[in-house]
C-alpha cells in the first residue's frame, strides 16, 4: 500500500516536468515569432531595459548603424560614439520611464557624410523602453526643395519691376 502514494509522486513529478517544458516551448516559439516579425521590419526597431542596456535590435539597425545584434544587446546606450550629442534624446527615454506615456519626434542624425532624418517613436514596456524609428529623409528633403522653390519663386516676384499676379485657368486671382 505504500507503493501506491509513491507512484503518485512519480506521475505527479513527472507531469509537472512536462508541463514545465511545453511553458518553455511555448515560450521559446513566442519569442522566435516576436525576433521573427520584428526582423522582418525594414524600420528601425530596439528595445532597452530601465537602464538603457541594448535587449532587442532588429535587422534594420544593424544595415543603418553596422552593428550586429551580438555586439549590441547587453551594452548601455552610452558605450557607443554614435550616441554622443544626442544627450536630449535620453531626457525623452527617462520622461517616458516615468511617465509611462509613449513619445514620438522627429530627429536627425548625421552618419558620415550622411544626414538622416527620422520619425521617432518611444513607448514604454514592461522592461523599459521600446523605440521605433522610420526613416523620413526623403520626404524632408522633398519639403526643403518645395519651400527652396517657393523662396526662389518669392523672389523673382518681389524683385520684379512689372506688376505680378497669378491666376489658374479661368483666370481667376
Amino acid at each position: 500500500s505504500t507503493a501506491f502514494p509513491s507512484h503518485l509522486k512519480f506521475l505527479s513529478e513527472n507531469c509537472e516536468r512536462l508541463q514545465r517544458r511545453q511553458a518553455e516551448e511555448a515560450l521559446r516559439e513566442s519569442e522566435e515569432k516576436f525576433r521573427g516579425l520584428a526582423n522582418s521590419f525594414t524600420d528601425i526597431f530596439w528595445a532597452m531595459d530601465r537602464d538603457f542596456h541594448y535587449t532587442f535590435w532588429n535587422h534594420a539597425c544593424e544595415q543603418f548603424l553596422g552593428m550586429s545584434n551580438e555586439e549590441v544587446i547587453g551594452k548601455s546606450y552610452f558605450d557607443f560614439a554614435f550616441n554622443e550629442g544626442y544627450d536630449w534624446i535620453v531626457d525623452l527615454y527617462r520622461e517616458v520611464l516615468e511617465t509611462q506615456i509613449p513619445r514620438s519626434v522627429e530627429a536627425d542624425f548625421g552618419q558620415g557624410d550622411a544626414h538622416y532624418y527620422f520619425d521617432v517613436n518611444i513607448y514604454p514596456s514592461q522592461d523599459g523602453l521600446v523605440v521605433y524609428c522610420k526613416d523620413i529623409t526623403e520626404r524632408k528633403q522633398a519639403e526643403e526643395a518645395l519651400r527652396a522653390r517657393e523662396a526662389f519663386f518669392d523672389r523673382i516676384i518681389d524683385q520684379s519691376p512689372f506688376a505680378t499676379w497669378i491666376s489658374d485657368a479661368e483666370g481667376t486671382l
